[in-house]
């Protein structure tokens, strides 16, 4: 409009001058100031091409902060450091295009006590020190969510959120409940849109707020029906979700294998193709990997049974029991097409142990084939070969472990809710 503008007013002095002037004068040359210039058309922004990629969904264990790893993590002037544990985990969990964590404990706001078993409550700092590891979001809807009760919902999301970090599983309110907690990278060209449900079958006996039902995603004989994780799958895809990652607290604590609930909720979840890949926890001890029949377009399911303990102060130690000192982070690795729906391809497994002898340092499992102690660790050869024997065989049909650090793929990484 400006430049029509502009032109709109030098014509009428032209005209003016010309009314004003002798008739027989000789006529004036425009100086080059007054000569009209036409202003050259932009020529068209390139269209990005689309290239097909493959990104990758990173799922850890459990995050228990017992009191032995808040006091690792206090600092002389009283605040904590727990970006200390993951020293060795930067070239999986930095490294992946989406990582999500498992947060079994509520969050406290600064200046509030930490505490341990039984009723959690973790530092503050937690939630930053997650996000600067690489963790993009956590699944909040465990068994020890409500600890500390709506406080603790309430401090925990508001850490996350502080952080820039995503979360599902609880809500504040019925608005946030009904909201849908996205990830959308920006790959090869195309926007991926990868939507995080969160869900647990155990309360430790603690009811549901009855003034707040919608504060915790609990489900089967203790909440929701099953049906229900269907519902709020479909409910993500009509708001645009390319793929479903579903976080399930399930199973029994300290068994190795899937249970019959485990198997039926999951069963259920791929027949009715919404679901791509759940993430399973809560057993503190590993399960095995399985791609289940159904899916999205029948192209099948992937669950993780049970990816076990993370970072935590159960270990051999502490409950004679040397599979508890072990975890998995596994990785999905999604195909994303020029056109057309993403797909998870593959879902593949590192385990990792912590080394409770040496300040709680978490290390790839496979660090210690054949012998090798990592400069400055605790875990001895013996401990070692304990862990292995372990976990090794429990994932011995899951594929063979990964032992390679990822590459990032993805452009950009945008954490939203709708």
């Amino acid at each position: 409009m400006k430049r029509l503008l502009t032109t709109a007013v030098a014509a009428f002095t032209m005209l003016t001058l010309a009314s004003c002037s002798d008739s027989t004068s000789t006529p004036v040359e425009p100086s080059p100031s007054e000569t009209a210039v036409e202003t050259p058309t932009p020529e068209p922004e390139p269209t990005p091409e689309i290239v097909p990629t493959q990104i990758t969904i990173l799922g850890g264990g459990d995050v228990l902060t017992h009191e032995p790893i808040n006091n690792a993590a206090r600092q002389a002037d009283g605040s904590y450091d727990f970006t200390q544990f993951y020293t060795h985990m930067g070239p999986w969990i930095e490294n992946a295009d989406i990582a999500l964590c498992t947060l079994e404990v509520p969050i406290m706001r600064p200046g509030d006590a930490t505490a341990g078993y039984p009723m959690f409550a973790g530092a503050y700092e937690l939630a930053q020190d997650l996000a600067d590891v690489g963790y993009d979001g956590c699944s909040l809807a465990g068994n020890h969510a409500m600890d500390r009760g709506m406080y603790g919902v309430t401090s925990t999301i508001e850490a996350l959120t502080e952080a820039g970090m995503g979360w599902a599983g609880t809500a504040r309110t019925q608005e946030e409940a009904d909201e849908t907690q996205f990830y959308v990278l920006e790959s090869g060209g195309r926007e991926v849109y990868i939507a995080h449900l969160s869900y647990t079958t155990l309360t430790n006996g603690i009811p549901i707020p009855p003034e707040a039902p919608y504060s915790w995603d609990v489900v089967g004989d203790l909440g929701a029906p099953i049906d229900t994780i269907i519902t709020d799958a479909q409910v993500a895809r009509e708001a645009g979700a390319d793929l479903v990652v579903v976080s399930m607290q399930w199973g029994t604590e300290y068994v190795s294998e899937p249970i019959a609930e485990q198997y039926a909720i999951a069963e259920q979840l791929a027949e009715s193709g919404e679901i791509d890949l759940i993430f399973g926890t809560h057993p503190h001890v590993p399960q095995g990997i399985v791609e289940l029949e159904g899916g999205p377009r029948g192209e099948g399911m992937w669950v993780a049974w049970s990816m076990g303990n993370q970072l935590s102060n159960q270990s051999y130690g502490t409950l004679g029991d040397w599979r508890v000192g072990t975890g998995l982070v596994t990785i999905a690795r999604v195909d994303v097409p020029v056109e057309g729906p993403a797909t998870v391809a593959s879902l593949d497994w590192m385990g990792v142990t912590v080394d409770e002898k040496a300040g709680y340092q978490l290390y790839p499992l496979w660090w210690f084939e054949g012998g090798y102690i990592p400069e400055g660790s605790g875990i001895s050869t013996y401990d070692a070969e304990q862990r292995m024997t372990a976990l090794y065989p429990v994932m011995a049909e899951s594929g063979e472990q990964l032992t390679e650090e990822l590459v990032p793929v993805a452009d950009s990484l945008t954490v939203m809710r709708k």
